[in-house]
């Protein structure tokens, strides 16, 4: 299955995601945020956009209208700040296939590493979700119920806690190497070892083998990205010269 990533800028586009993204989420987009962010589509083989994401530079920040008017000093830090940071909203995708998956986050986090911002916001309305993001957006500045506003114009109204969290730019593709040589390390001992030895009497030399296969599988991780971020980078440059 081919897969394409594609910066949308046609103002068709920009209404396909927009509905795409209220038929997949239930929320409609701001038009100004479609407008001043940087919003990108993936396609499968016969066209049909089935993913995407948007890097917004530009305050106000839609994340931060998650924080109560009563909780604002994660919100005041970022302001001071705004110039510095860029935040990535609205991603959605709907294909179930691990290829996908993967390409999807990878190049997600190539096209990040191209931002002219220091510092990346990021949110997540569930536990699981925090727990993976928490890797690469450590710094969190706010947790709780989501601000009641939102919830009535720019939420789903379902949601019941938010983590609002920021990391550093520079260095997130080391730490999504080592992320993601720990997932295929993981991956492939759960389907090529016995059970006994991943949770029987043998766990610990199981632990072992991970942690080996881990080390092991890092450099591949590593190279696999810097290809997709030179990809990203020429595809980033051809996508400039078109719209010039």
């Amino acid at each position: 299955m081919k897969y394409l990533q594609k910066k949308l800028v046609r103002d068709d586009d920009l209404q396909e995601y927009s509905d795409r993204y209220h038929q997949i989420i239930l929320v409609r987009l701001e038009k100004r945020l479609l407008g001043a962010g940087n919003v990108y589509g993936f396609f499968d083989g016969q066209g049909k956009m089935i993913g995407g994401y948007v890097i917004n530079s530009m305050p106000p920040f839609r994340i931060l209208q998650l924080i109560p008017a009563d909780r604002e000093e994660g919100r005041k830090f970022v302001e001071a700040h705004e110039g510095e940071f860029s935040e990535l909203v609205a991603m959605w995708k709907t294909s179930r296939s691990k290829f996908f998956y993967s390409l999807y986050y990878l190049q997600l986090m190539a096209t990040v590493q191209r931002c002219k911002s220091k510092w990346l916001l990021g949110a997540a309305v569930r536990k699981r979700a925090h727990d993976r993001y928490v890797k690469f957006l450590p710094n969190i500045i706010y947790t709780g119920e989501p601000d009641r506003k939102f919830q009535q114009t720019g939420g789903t109204g379902n949601e019941k806690h938010v983590w609002v969290q920021y990391g550093l730019i520079r260095g997130m593709s080391h730490r999504f190497g080592v992320e993601s040589s720990a997932f295929a390390a993981q991956q492939l001992c759960r389907k090529f070892l016995p059970r006994a030895v991943m949770k029987g009497k043998m766990a610990r030399l199981g632990k072992k083998i991970q942690k080996f296969a881990r080390f092991a599988f890092y450099p591949l991780a590593r190279g696999v990205f810097l290809l997709v971020k030179v990809f990203s980078h020429l595809q980033g440059r051809l996508e400039q010269r078109h719209v010039k």
